[in-house]
């Protein structure tokens, strides 16, 4: 009898629905079972334990990786923690680079939340030197009850949420106490936790378990000509979020073509298009999600990076561009600037609620770059010169294998 005879069959009796989710418990039982087997295997070398969110391609995501990296060939274990995007971008990288779980599955009940958490604890509990550490991923906070006291605990938040949005600065604050370590990734960060925690009554000594450490990129420009401005490539490099504003890149767009016909405005990153309205799509080109070495590639021959964000932390996009000359021009919002400076080595919009008001600024400022090459080729170099000292993998590296290390656990 054919298969799908069977299956009229079984939904004609009722029963197809109840065999296909008692199928799907049997599978998920077996699942679960198999991950805390592996999880009670991780070998006594694995001192260091990460909590990250996603293994697909995005600026954080790639912040995790280079943390990951950090530790020299040291064995590390990693949790992820909510279903990634794709299930490709990062992940071979992740998983070559330490021991990785994907449990995002086996966390979303309180029953098997709490019966992992409990093995991973066991697992970290029996190391002495032991370290933790997370991102944005609400796991952890969960996970700290059952670490002991010698368990170095450490979290990492690249920006604030929204005011009237949940955020992890809001989440771990009950949990102050348990960790031992915050980092953020601008001094504006840390100046926004402090202040929350004066607006909340939380003990003032909790700001010195802040500490700042700049990202980083180890991307290196394939050389070092002077781009003419005669033609013009302006580039949007990320996601399709609603603080990222994506639809003013297709207005500015539509502005700057209306006025000088010879510039590409190149969007890329995945699901761009759609948040881009109808009358300004043919004056934008999509190009999707690229990897690493494929991103590099763009920005060797773009001009310009555009963000038009209402909050961000300091975007890797602008770390990664500006080693290749690569102009950064964003609103001047979060950490922004705090590393760039008005024409010195990037151009800042003031925000604003107002549409229109942004569109008009974004144009003007393009195009003064485009019409005055002495000042594009000198904000082009500041960017090099900037980014190759600043934003070093070296430095980033050596900060986080200082803060991650055994001896970090002894102090």
């Amino acid at each position: 009898m054919q298969l799908k005879n069977i299956k009229k069959i079984l939904k004609f009796l009722g029963l197809y629905s109840f065999i296909v989710l008692s199928y799907d418990k049997i599978i998920y039982k077996v699942q679960f079972l198999q991950l805390k087997k592996r999880i009670n295997k991780i070998s006594s070398d694995n001192k260091v334990f990460f909590f990250f969110p996603f293994y697909h391609t995005g600026g954080a995501e790639l912040v995790h990786l280079n943390i990951i990296k950090s530790l020299s060939g040291q064995s590390s274990v990693t949790f992820f923690t909510l279903p990634s995007a794709v299930d490709k971008g990062l992940k071979d990288a992740f998983f070559s680079s330490s021991l990785c779980f994907d449990i995002q599955l086996f966390i979303r009940n309180d029953k098997d939340r709490k019966s992992i958490a409990k093995q991973i604890a066991k697992k970290i509990n029996l190391q002495k030197t032991s370290v933790v550490f997370a991102c944005h991923a609400s796991f952890f906070y969960f996970l700290l009850p059952f670490l002991q006291q010698h368990v170095i605990r450490i979290d990492l938040i690249h920006a604030f949420t929204g005011e009237n949005e949940p955020g992890h600065e809001k989440e771990s604050l009950p949990f102050l106490n348990q960790i031992t370590k915050r980092v953020v990734i601008t001094k504006h960060v840390k100046n926004q936790l402090i202040e929350l925690y004066n607006n909340k009554s939380i003990e003032p000594s909790n700001g010195d378990k802040i500490q700042v450490i700049y990202n980083a990129t180890d991307l290196v420009s394939i050389s070092k000509l002077k781009k003419s401005t005669e033609s013009f490539t302006l580039l949007y490099v990320g996601r399709n979020s609603p603080e990222k504003r994506v639809h003013l890149i297709g207005k500015i767009a539509s502005n700057l073509k209306s006025i000088y016909a010879n510039i590409n405005v190149v969007l890329i990153g995945p699901n761009l298009e759609s948040a881009i309205l109808q009358e300004d799509k043919e004056n934008c080109i999509f190009i999707g999600a690229l990897a690493q070495n494929q991103l590099s590639e763009w920005y060797e021959k773009a001009h310009a990076v555009l963000i038009t964000s209402v909050r961000e932390g300091f975007p890797m996009v602008f770390m990664e561009s500006m080693v290749f000359g690569c102009v950064p021009v964003s609103t001047a919002v979060g950490g922004i600037p705090e590393l760039l400076k008005h024409k010195e080595n990037g151009l800042l919009i003031p925000n604003s609620d107002d549409d229109d008001t942004l569109i008009n600024r974004f144009t003007n400022e393009v195009l003064e770059i485009i019409r005055e090459q002495n000042l594009y080729t000198k904000l082009s170099q500041n960017d090099i010169d900037f980014a190759t000292k600043q934003f070093t993998m070296k430095r980033f590296k050596a900060e986080y294998r200082k803060l991650l290390s055994n001896e970090q656990d002894a102090a």
